[in-house]
């Protein structure tokens, strides 16, 4: 009975947490044992339950008496889900707990994908869609990358991103890609180097990593053409403007303070970032009259939008969700 290649038992050791005596089968990650039980594996996995159901032949490898079962996942990862099982932690999948880290929900879909523990996955994955969505109006609410995750119910990191991007893969959970890729884009070398998380190489599949390579250039110039637009007058300004020759000049000038003295800062804030502050500082201490005010946030507002919706166009998205 085992999932992976075969490993000496002589070479492992035993889980301080998870080695019940009374157990009735023992599963073995990479160097470490865990003696946990049967009827609770086969409760949450139909992969445990038929595999528990097939008769084996007496040289089945034991250990003190019990089925070993071999893994190819890493033991912290086993470690996430054991303490979700055997521990009770049922509810730290509530939709109202905040604070998970993330590398729990993400063992939990691995595992709870390939094991068939169907209802740990998908608790799993709606606990990462509260952060990774794809709809217009929750974007609305989108200020700042930074505060985006600094406030998420997950504990997340840019990087990890990476992760999430390869779970939306496996699991086809394609709504969650839009900002996990877009998230990708805004990183540096570790968009291709990756980075390792508990004993398991994160790293882009090479397709999505060109995705996220030609993206980062094409969303740079969408900003570099927004912060332009915003502040150009235009016809919708004229048809308005309580005096052309006044306001004229106080949008060139927010225009060199925004989109030339600020242009790196505003970049490093990224292409969906709210730039509500540098439009306060960009009417100060002098401001244009109200209408051209009104619509040059109007097309910020409608700016962001569109690049939201190029995202889908970028990482090819567009027939997908």
């Amino acid at each position: 009975m085992q999932v992976d290649d075969q490993v000496p038992t002589s070479n492992v050791i035993r889980s301080e947490e998870f080695w019940y005596p009374d157990g009735s089968v023992v599963l073995v990650a990479g160097n470490t044992t865990f003696r946990v039980y049967q009827g609770l594996l086969s409760q949450h996995s139909v992969v445990f339950r038929d595999m528990f159901t097939i008769p084996q032949p007496e040289i089945a490898e034991k250990m003190d008496g019990c089925p070993i079962v071999r893994l190819s996942e890493s033991p912290q990862e086993l470690v996430h889900v054991l303490r979700v099982l055997h521990g009770g932690n049922l509810n730290l999948l509530r939709p109202d707990v905040e604070g998970i880290p993330f590398a729990i929900l993400a063992a939990l879909v691995r595992f709870g994908h390939k094991y068939e523990m169907l209802m740990l996955r998908d608790q799993a994955l709606k606990l990462l869609d509260q952060v990774f969505y794809d709809t217009p109006s929750k974007f609305t609410e989108f200020t700042f990358l930074s505060e985006h995750l600094d406030y998420a119910p997950v504990e997340i990191h840019l990087r990890e991103a990476i992760t999430v991007v390869n779970l939306a893969r496996l699991t086809n959970t394609l709504s969650m890609l839009p900002l996990a890729l877009y998230m990708c884009s805004q990183l540096d070398e570790e968009l291709i180097l990756g980075f390792e998380q508990d004993g398991r190489r994160e790293q882009l599949d090479p397709a999505d990593a060109v995705l996220c390579v030609s993206a980062k250039q094409r969303l740079s110039h969408d900003i570099t053409h927004l912060l332009f637009r915003m502040f150009e007058y235009d016809d919708s300004m004229s048809k308005h403007c309580a005096d052309r020759d006044f306001c004229v000049p106080l949008l060139h000038d927010a225009m060199e303070r925004v989109g030339l003295e600020n242009y790196g800062t505003v970049l490093h804030f990224g292409p969906l970032d709210g730039w509500d502050h540098f439009m306060e500082e960009a009417f100060e201490p002098v401001a244009p009259c109200s209408s051209c005010q009104s619509r040059t946030c109007k097309k910020k507002k409608l700016g962001r939008m569109q690049i939201w919706r190029n995202l889908f166009v970028y990482f090819k998205l567009d027939n997908q969700t």
